[in-house]
């Protein structure tokens, strides 16, 4: 999602950043601490929503047509006594239920359903690289109403077009061309950024 400037946490800089000097360790931020230790329950409140079974989605996969466009799913849905995935279940926790709705978002973002642009564009990724059809982004809001939304994505192929554009221009350009990414420098994530990389001269 940050390659094509929907994601809330990153931006192309910081991604481009963190491919050529390594990124931060982040496992101590509360934030990514909780959402890894409620991954495992997050999974399986959506798969018993569904009447499915959560299954571990086993680490990095890539394209075999194109080994550049790979993706780190945090679980597969399945039938039963079965390992063959229907989808995908893209795990979630957040303080507040801004954008989200329980429901479907079909291709070109219509339904009944919401969800964050970025993490739309997540799962919009993952469908297309592990060809798949749908996904859900299953979501636990840490309110005191502790609401869960479930929101089924279809697979929009335009959509995940666009991404593997961005994507084959980010690498093809900005990490083996090693040329900086310009156009998101005044977003504030890239500022941030910018003020820990350089605090004597950006302020």
């Amino acid at each position: 999602g940050a390659l094509v400037g929907v994601s809330e946490h990153e931006t192309t800089f910081s991604v481009w950043n963190t491919k050529m000097e390594g990124g931060k360790d982040l496992s101590d931020k509360p934030a990514v601490e909780w959402g890894h230790r409620l991954e495992d329950a997050v999974a399986l409140k959506a798969a018993d929503e569904l009447g499915l079974v959560s299954r571990f989605a086993g680490g990095l996969w890539a394209r075999r047509d194109n080994p550049i466009l790979r993706v780190t799913p945090d679980r597969f849905v399945c039938k039963p006594r079965s390992w063959n995935a229907l989808g995908v279940i893209e795990c979630k926790t957040a303080g507040d239920d801004e954008h989200w709705a329980s429901g479907t978002i079909h291709p070109g973002g219509h339904g009944t359903g919401s969800a964050p642009l970025g993490y739309q564009a997540q799962v919009q990724w993952q469908l297309g690289i592990l060809g798949l059809k749908i996904g859900w982004l299953a979501c636990f809001h840490l309110s005191n109403e502790r609401q869960f939304f479930l929101v089924e994505v279809h697979f929009d192929p335009e959509w995940f077009g666009e991404l593997v554009d961005a994507a084959e221009r980010f690498w093809n350009v900005n990490v083996l061309g090693d040329e900086i990414p310009m156009h998101d420098l005044r977003h504030p994530i890239t500022e941030d950024l910018l003020k820990q990389l350089s605090p004597s001269v950006v302020r």
